[in-house]
Formats: C-alpha cells, sequence, structure tokens
C-alpha cells in the first residue's frame, strides 16, 4: 500500500459480513491512522478472514477496538499474522490487539500470530494484547505473539496473547 489507510472494510452499521481469502499473501506498506474499529478490517460480523499477512505502522487515536482487524463478532479468524507497529499516544484508547482488538461473542481465533510492537505510552487506556486486546465468549486456539507489547502506565489490563479475557466462556 502507498497511501495512508482511512477507512477500514467494515464499518458501524455496515460490518463486513463475507469472506475474505488472503491466500497467503503480504500487505506491506500498510499505513494507518484510526479511533474505534480501526484497521485493515475495522468491524467484522459473522465473517471469515484468512491467510494474509500485514506489515506497517498503525497509530491508535481513541476509541475501542483497533489492530489489524478492529472488532469481530461471531467470526472466524485464521492464519492471520501482524508485524504491524502500533503506537497509542492518546487516553481513553481500549481493546487493541496486533491481530484483533476486540472480539465481541462467538469469534473462533486459530493459527494467528504477531510479530510487531504494541506501545501505550498514555495512561488511562486498557485491554491491549499481542494477538488480541479483549475477548469474551470466544477461543483462540494455536496463536502466538513474538513481538513486544509495552505498557508505560500500569493501570489498566495487558497481556502477550490477550489483553482480557473476560469470565463469560471464553476459551484459551
Amino acid at each position: 500500500l502507498s497511501n495512508t489507510w482511512q477507512t477500514p472494510i467494515g464499518i458501524d452499521g455496515a460490518p463486513f459480513t463475507g469472506t475474505f481469502d488472503g491466500q497467503g499473501h503480504k500487505i506491506s506498506g500498510f499505513q494507518g491512522t484510526g479511533a474505534g474499529k480501526f484497521g485493515l478490517f475495522g468491524f467484522i460480523s459473522n465473517a471469515t478472514v484468512q491467510n494474509f499477512s500485514i506489515e506497517g505502522a498503525l497509530s491508535v487515536t481513541g476509541a475501542t477496538g483497533t489492530g489489524a482487524i478492529g472488532w469481530s463478532s461471531s467470526s472466524r479468524i485464521s492464519n492471520v499474522h501482524s508485524s504491524l507497529n502500533i503506537t497509542i499516544n492518546e487516553t481513553n484508547v481500549h481493546h487493541v490487539g496486533g491481530v484483533l482488538g476486540s472480539a465481541q461473542y462467538k469469534n473462533r481465533i486459530t493459527g494467528c500470530s504477531f510479530s510487531g510492537s504494541l506501545t501505550e505510552a498514555a495512561g488511562n487506556n486498557d485491554c491491549f494484547g499481542g494477538v488480541i486486546g479483549y475477548m469474551a465468549e470466544d477461543t483462540v486456539l494455536f496463536c502466538a505473539n513474538y513481538g513486544t507489547v509495552t505498557y508505560v502506565v500500569a493501570n489498566g489490563s495487558v497481556g502477550g496473547i490477550a489483553g482480557y479475557l473476560n469470565n463469560n466462556g471464553g476459551m484459551m
């Protein structure tokens, strides 16, 4: 990609609901700055997103749900590999993950990995994970974090694979 990414695939009110199969291709040069439900995909629901890698930089400016995929509901995500360098220099940012920011209800995340960096430096933020920022009634299998997660102000939830697992039947 050669331009700054501004409009993700799938947004509030019009989520991506189809199948995206990257067939093993790499998206390189990704540059994005956005808020809430932002990434290559912003919001997916009842979708399948699989088989691609992404590298570049993502700057998060606020709200909830940011990563290669910002927000997901009842979807299948498999073999997505993120080498994004993600920075958070704002406050009130929530649910940021290298692959998926916010997994909300019955997602299945399989064989995904993160090898970039996620750096939070502003405070008053929470739910940051190398693969997934926040998950609830979701299943995560065979995922790995090879990157770094740096959280400067210690007042939120942070993890290598998942930043926060809501105790509603999620499984890792």
